[in-house]
């Protein structure tokens, strides 16, 4: 459980700079690489430790990613070759898909596939990823602006609003929150 999330929401917008600064970075060595990939975990495993501790309203809850999902060509996809997305993945055709903010976090969390995207002229443009359990399913093309608007929305989140009810034995059984802000 989180006491405070003020802290935590300081630091996801930290990191939304970070990511906005990093789509016009040139030079990408290795660390690079690894420090976006770090940025990015981190940043899914705090929303979802504010998720379950009920420090977000559920305005933001409810914030969808549009990604594009990419169809799953039947290779088995494990620790060996999960970098062989042309391979593994039809990649010459996508659908749009909403990913609901709980899923981004999740897939992060759990990512067997994880790859940096670099636009043309070498900034951070996005991240193809897929979790161990939807492997085998589909692959996403997160865009780097969907995580930065993510985040900033998580950041400035402010619940001004709570109700609760309780079931006949006392426990929650709906909990609403309201935040000061309209996303």
């Amino acid at each position: 459980m989180i006491y405070e999330s003020r802290v935590w929401k300081a630091a996801l917008l930290k990191q939304a700079r970070l990511l906005q600064k990093r789509k016009t970075q040139k030079r990408w060595p290795e660390r690079a690489m690894a420090h976006v990939e770090r940025e990015i975990f981190i940043s899914a495993f705090s929303i979802r430790k504010l998720i379950e501790s009920k420090k977000l309203s559920d305005q933001v809850e409810a914030i969808l990613l549009r990604t594009d999902s990419y169809e799953h060509t039947g290779h088995l996809v494990d620790i060996a070759n999960w970098h062989k997305i042309e391979e593994l993945y039809n990649l010459s055709e996508s659908e749009p898909k909403n990913l609901k903010l709980a899923d981004f976090c999740n897939l992060i969390i759990h990512s067997l596939v994880f790859i940096i995207v670099l636009s043309s002229n070498n900034g951070l443009e996005g991240i193809f990823v897929t979790s161990d359990f939807k492997s085998s399913n589909y692959l996403l093309y997160i865009p780097i602006n969907e995580v930065i608007t993510a985040l900033n929305a998580v950041s400035k989140d402010h619940i001004v609003f709570v109700h609760s009810e309780r079931d006949t034995l006392g426990g929650i059984i709906k909990i609403k929150r309201k935040s000061n802000r309209h996303f």
